[in-house]
């Protein structure tokens, strides 16, 4: 005879036990999808700019969210929406005049002030104007300033390795190299230390090597430990 008591426990058993894995299961899935939507996205991923311009961000969301670039007031310092009915030129304008105030007594300016989008709109910020020229005349709208000295760049020695006369790093964010005295180099290269998300030191902005300034720029990589190298500029610029 066939003892039915250990099958129908062992059956029993068997379907608590898929019940509990399964409700595990689907509490573990609703956790994941409500982190999911609580967590900001704090890189933007860019598939590659065609031909026509369009569509080159990967749209992560089906709003369409207008994006207003935010400027500090000069009056109490805090962020306010620029007038969209005012020109670039006058806004160009009232910067300059502001920056003209700001000036101090070494010469220099210190204009601190941000124009900023938020992260959540800058998907559609870029979509925007992606095939207008109004990044081109952002740009331009900036006045060519210094806000720090720039004395080991545009020292005698030092002066001959910068490849443009009006881009010089700051004394205070600049690349120091290794000095050796015996190969007769020094610490100088036209390379700025670039704040990130973590870190202070975290990017190097340095411009493209020329035959005078190759050797430090593969010093600086390998002093520096960099690991990926993005080239931003053309193979010639100006005939250089």
């Amino acid at each position: 005879t066939v003892q039915l008591g250990p099958i129908f426990a062992a059956a029993v058993t068997a379907t608590i036990m898929c019940a509990v894995t399964g409700g595990v299961f689907m509490w573990r899935c609703r956790r994941r999808k409500a982190q999911a939507n609580k967590e900001v996205e704090n890189d933007i991923s860019l598939c590659g700019v065609p031909s026509s311009g369009r569509d080159y961000v990967r749209q992560e969301s089906s709003r369409t969210i207008a994006a207003t670039p935010l400027r500090r007031d000069s009056n109490n310092g805090r962020a306010s929406s620029s007038d969209p009915n005012q020109g670039l030129e006058d806004r160009k304008g009232n910067r300059v005049g502001d920056m003209e105030r700001d000036r101090n007594e070494d010469g220099h300016y210190s204009d601190h002030r941000d124009t900023m989008v938020p992260v959540e709109t800058l998907n559609s910020y870029i979509r925007q104007h992606a095939t207008d020229s109004h990044f081109q005349e952002e740009f331009s709208s900036i006045p060519m300033v210094t806000s720090s000295p720039q004395t080991v760049g545009l020292s005698p020695q030092n002066v001959k390795k910068n490849r443009y006369k009006n881009i010089i790093p700051y004394d205070t964010t600049r690349v120091l190299l290794q000095r050796d005295e015996k190969k007769n180099q020094s610490d100088y290269i036209n390379a700025s230390y670039v704040k990130g998300y973590y870190a202070s030191e975290l990017f190097i902005a340095s411009q493209a090597p020329s035959e005078r300034t190759l050797t430090d720029f593969v010093r600086m990589i390998w002093e520096q430990r960099v690991d990926r190298v993005v080239m931003l500029t053309k193979l010639f610029e100006e005939g250089k």
